[in-house]
């Protein structure tokens, strides 16, 4: 699997994720490259567990990859990037519009502020698409609904 680096629906999340941590340099590496992963992604081990494993079960195929040294969900046919993780707290999928407009009325938000650090995660600065997870349990059926629209192209 890799990372479509020029597909226009990887550009804003790509230069996103390459701006949070200058040290990490390498834009698309499997998970198994890097010892202790869950422990070594710059994410809370609970985060990259909802993001990779729980919200993920209805996927037909591994998606788990790590992108500037963040965990995401790439689809393994496009290489389109349709969710990431990040932070203490912080995981977002790319969904489609009905899903996207469930996911708000859910509660869901656009924007996340991370208290440790002072710093606040701003999705319109990726792109419309994206929405930031509340732990809901309809997340892996968004999660799935994610998967088909980046096997689509990943943009509304």
């Amino acid at each position: 699997m890799q990372i479509a680096a020029d597909h226009p629906a990887n550009v804003s999340i790509l230069a996103y994720l390459g701006s949070c941590d200058p040290e990490h340099t390498i834009m698309s590496q499997s998970p198994e490259s890097i010892e202790q992963v869950y422990l070594c992604v710059g994410t809370h081990p609970d985060i990259v567990e909802r993001l990779w494993d729980t919200i993920t079960v209805e996927l037909p195929a591994s998606c788990r990859w790590v992108a500037y040294h963040w965990p995401v969900l790439v689809h393994p046919t496009t290489g389109i990037i349709f969710g990431f993780a990040q932070g203490s707290g912080a995981y977002a999928l790319r969904l489609p519009p009905t899903e996207r407009e469930q996911a708000i009325a859910a509660g869901a938000k656009r924007q996340y502020y991370f208290s440790t650090s002072k710093v606040t995660l701003d999705l319109d600065h990726i792109g419309d698409e994206w929405v930031i997870g509340l732990w809901s349990a309809e997340e892996p059926r968004w999660c799935l609904a994610a998967y088909n629209f980046a096997g689509q192209g990943g943009m509304a």
